[in-house]
């Protein structure tokens, strides 16, 4: 081709831009479809709050997740952190993060699940009664790692809860209907809780009692104020005080 060949100039021409119009497209099409992934990450979520109930007669700290779209994601892994803050001698910060134990880090999405961690020696939580909780200042930190349905990528959902919005003596409502044909799930109802009947101890204190329920240790020791001695027992879910004089 020469300069002389106009034809050949304007089907070259045509070409190219019918080439650079091909690949905006294309590039365009790979785009938006990764894009996508952030509205798949919209339809994974957690309930707005935690709740702690007794699972199998143990005090146990337990979420919701669930996909909220018609084809579920197969199958996910997820993890929690407790973060919270210490104040040194030197006036310093030191930030500490510490991973919770799940029963079920393996999830599979057919339906809504509970994650559930058992408040036992070694959890952050361990000794935290429902008072002390709302003393305390931390963050709990919740991710769910899974891969997409449609791209294939590896894309993560996460949340946090703090003390407030821990509610004890609490247990989510049940959303599973099961038919002849099918499930269904009531996604109206997914963050609701009902109340339950809860020890309203720590963990620790809640285990020595049911490993001593009839020793005369299950009374708190007695405190003394203006001639007056007030005992506090932990035998019932709530606080018994008793005066003597």
């Amino acid at each position: 081709m020469t300069e002389n060949c106009i034809g050949a100039i304007i089907v070259f021409t045509i070409h190219d831009v019918f080439s650079c119009l091909l690949d905006t497209i294309v590039i365009g099409i790979v785009v938006a479809k990764m894009a996508s992934a952030r509205k798949r990450a919209q339809t994974v979520g957690f309930s707005s709050c935690a709740v702690v109930n007794l699972r199998n007669g143990d005090l146990c700290l337990s979420w919701r997740l669930g996909d909220f779209r018609g084809n579920h994601i197969l199958e996910g892994f997820i993890r929690a952190h407790l973060v919270r803050y210490v104040k040194q001698r030197e006036g310093s910060v030191v930030m500490l993060y510490q991973e919770l134990d799940l029963e079920n880090p393996h999830v599979v999405l057919a339906v809504p699940t509970t994650i559930i961690h058992k408040l036992k020696p070694g959890s952050p939580l361990y000794r935290m009664a429902p008072d002390d909780l709302l003393e305390e200042h931390f963050e709990l930190v919740v991710c769910f790692t899974y891969t997409g349905d449609s791209t294939g990528l590896l894309h993560q959902t996460r949340t946090s809860y703090t003390p407030a919005d821990i509610r004890w003596g609490q247990i989510f409502q049940d959303i599973l209907k099961v038919g002849k044909r099918h499930y269904k799930v009531d996604y109206a109802l997914f963050n609701e809780t009902t109340w339950v009947s809860v020890p309203m101890l720590c963990a620790e204190a809640y285990e020595r009692e049911r490993r001593h329920p009839n020793e005369d240790d299950s009374l708190i020791p007695p405190v003394t104020e203006n001639g007056n001695i007030y005992w506090a027992t932990i035998d019932c879910p709530e606080e018994v005080v008793v005066r003597t004089s």
